[in-house]
């Protein structure tokens, strides 16, 4: 792998794995057009570090106020609330395990790049444009996520394991259908991402015997961490501005587009 393809792979990969347009889809694509090689599991642990810490970053006056009020400290956050949206995180992680148990031989493949993909951008695009609409709505904040809805957000972002659905789109969509403001769903959906991308990243760390260091590994870091802040900031900064329709819109085109040139 060349320093100009890390690069490139990196950019990707950071901006849309917090961007609801699937990272799996959009890391299958660039590959598939250029004729790259399939990348290392190695370069996969390197991004998803990348994007992690991007994450802890960017969220790291939340992160310290809840756990400061866990814990007894003085905090803008109450004790009760940030127990119960503790357990709530907690909850929303347990879909995980069963799933990923009995999906362990099945998953490679269904995150491959694959002709399912342009249908799962297609399909659950109509999902956040619906949702967009529902968000309009919403009122609950994430300290009002009750034990069923952390299950029911839990139990969507399984469906993630799929190339083209997206993470962040189907736990904020369906926060969004639960009744959770558009800001509160998003902040729910990526402080639940910090354990479930550090699982992911320990779960990648353990199946590869070694990890190697290397110039173009360095390299994609860098852009998947400064790619991933930057999609985190138009999230949440521009988030008004920049409607989950319009995430939809757009992967409706490129389903299009795929399903026309590349299948």
């Amino acid at each position: 792998m060349t320093i100009i393809q890390a690069i490139i792979l990196g950019l990707v990969q950071g901006l849309t794995e917090f961007l609801p347009i699937s990272s799996s889809a959009h890391l299958g694509i660039i590959p598939a057009i250029f004729k790259w090689q399939e990348q290392s599991i190695g370069f996969d642990i390197y991004l998803h570090a990348a994007s992690l810490i991007a994450l802890v970053l960017f969220f790291k006056k939340d992160i310290r106020g809840l756990l400061g009020a866990i814990i007894g400290k003085k905090s803008e956050f109450s004790s009760a609330n940030s127990r119960k949206f503790g357990l709530a995180i907690f909850i929303s992680l347990l879909p995980l395990i069963p799933a990923y148990l009995l999906l362990h031989n099945f998953i490679d493949s269904i995150q491959t790049f694959s002709i399912l993909t342009p249908y799962l951008l297609i399909i659950f695009a109509i999902v956040l444009i619906i949702a967009d609409r529902v968000g309009e709505k919403g009122k609950l904040n994430i300290f009002e996520v009750s034990k069923l809805k952390a299950i029911l957000i839990g139990i969507a972002q399984c469906i993630a394991f799929f190339s083209g659905v997206s993470r962040s789109g189907i736990t904020i969509s369906t926060g969004l259908f639960l009744g959770l403001k558009i800001e509160e769903a998003k902040k729910y959906t990526f402080l639940l991402a910090i354990p479930t991308i550090a699982g992911g990243f320990l779960m990648e760390l353990i199946s590869t015997k070694s990890l190697v260091f290397s110039i173009p590994l360095l390299a994609g870091f860098i852009a998947a961490f400064l790619s991933s802040y930057l999609a985190l900031i138009l999230l949440f900064k521009y988030g008004s501005k920049l409607k989950l329709s319009y995430y939809g819109y757009y992967r409706i085109i490129l389903g299009i587009i795929l399903l026309i040139f590349l299948f």
